[in-house]
């Protein structure tokens, strides 16, 4: 597809897309609680006001020029690739992410992470509306996608917690998923079972390992968590030792894979990883 035919199908929903956003929002404005009560996840600054041009997906966007930028702080569904279906609610999130850039006119301001590029070469930033409206927060309390913390880009987390802990009180979008996103049973989970991607994993540690890098929680079943040396300080600074962690039960999420005969996951902050009764 060419980049004329790719930027036209980013910037114009079809009118069935754009009466299910009515629709959708109308619903969250009946059954929600008072914009008041949101927090407010104002930019403390603004790097640079740039033009919308595609939109890959619920949190990733070209611009012009032609550098495509991720959202800081929130993961999306991920549409389909390689043969496999979309997730639930990618295409809502995407089409969600269209309307509300096409509300500012496809301008928005971008607040760069202390790490500005990820390994894909993509611009990390923020992004706001002239209004101030935190796109990603905006996503998140709607319940098109899950608020994450990757260090060290981690201003605003509070306020992205807050807005999901909204989304998922009220079971909307993604926590009405919950056999696809979870939180699911380590026990159950298979290597060959098909799980791949963004999800939450819950079981009780049975062993903890440690490599000269990484500490590793061993759950349940075949499935490990991933603790970067590195990270842990945050962890610490959480009041969370996970090297202390055997026999308790603990909900983690992240992107999870088939590595080694066993499913893994990098946990990269203490907000990714609830130690429960």
């Amino acid at each position: 597809m060419s980049r004329a035919a790719r930027a036209a199908a980013g910037r114009a929903p079809r009118a069935g897309a754009l009466l299910r956003c009515a629709l959708a929002l109308a619903a969250l404005a009946l059954a929600g609680a008072p914009a008041a009560a949101a927090p407010a996840c104002a930019p403390d600054r603004i790097d640079a006001r740039v033009r919308v041009g595609y939109v890959f997906d619920g949190d990733t966007f070209e611009i012009e020029g032609g550098r495509r930028v991720r959202l800081i702080g929130v993961n999306t569904p991920e549409l389909g690739r390689d043969g496999r279906p979309p997730e639930p609610l990618a295409l809502a999130a995407r089409e969600r992410l269209i309307a509300l850039v096409a509300r500012s006119g496809r301008t928005v301001g971008l607040r760069y992470g202390r790490e500005r590029e990820d390994r894909y070469g993509r611009l990390l930033a923020h992004a706001f509306l002239p209004d101030g409206t935190d796109v990603a927060a905006a996503l998140i309390r709607e319940g098109l996608g899950f608020a994450i913390a990757v260090p060290p880009n981690l201003w605003g987390l509070e306020c992205r917690l807050a807005a999901e802990r909204a989304a998922r009180a009220r079971g909307l979008g993604v926590w009405r998923h919950r056999g696809f996103f979870g939180p699911l049973a380590s026990a159950r989970l298979r290597p060959d079972g098909g799980v791949r991607g963004f999800r939450i994993v819950e079981g009780r540690v049975v062993r903890i390992g440690r490599s000269r890098r990484s500490i590793w929680l061993n759950l349940e079943g075949r499935t490990a968590l991933r603790i970067a040396r590195a990270d842990l300080p945050l962890f610490r600074r959480a009041g969370v030792d996970p090297e202390r962690l055997a026999g308790r039960r603990v909900r983690a999420r992240g992107w999870i894979f088939p590595r080694h005969g066993e499913l893994q996951m990098r946990v990269r902050h203490p907000s990714a990883l609830a130690v429960l009764p």
